[in-house]
């Protein structure tokens, strides 16, 4: 094989590992990489209780439920796949950071997040990334 046949494999290497670093690195934002079996139909969307950990029916009842527990569920579910991700495939758009402190005296844990939405002014909306 001479230099040229060398040459071309070379560039058929390199481009396929651009492609596939292009691909490996974009970023997702469908809802349903988040919530399994998330749907919608034009009016409402559904969530799954066991795709939430720690929610039940209960928690998540209209009228007797606890919105706390519910909101706990949706931070931790984003949280856990965030935190999952390669730096290189998370949002650098809409993004979510979790602290947490233990208290060994009354045994509980306290969990803050801190989640930051960067849109563009007009028209208030998050851009495609």
């Amino acid at each position: 094989m001479g230099k040229f046949g060398i040459v071309v494999i070379c560039l058929v290497v390199l481009l396929a590992g651009v492609a596939g670093v292009a691909s490996a690195n974009t970023f997702t934002n469908t809802p349903t990489n988040y919530f399994v079996s998330w749907a919608e139909d034009g009016t409402n969307i559904t969530v799954p209780i066991a795709s939430l950990t720690g929610l039940t029916a209960a928690d998540a009842d209209g009228t007797t439920g606890d919105i706390r527990e519910i909101t706990y569920a949706f931070l931790g579910r984003w949280y856990t796949v965030e935190n999952a991700l390669t730096s290189t495939n998370k949002s650098a758009k809409a993004t979510i950071t979790r602290n947490s402190t233990v208290n060994p005296v009354d045994s509980t844990i306290q969990y803050t997040y801190s989640i930051k939405f960067t849109l563009d002014l007009s028209p208030g909306s998050i851009s495609d990334e």
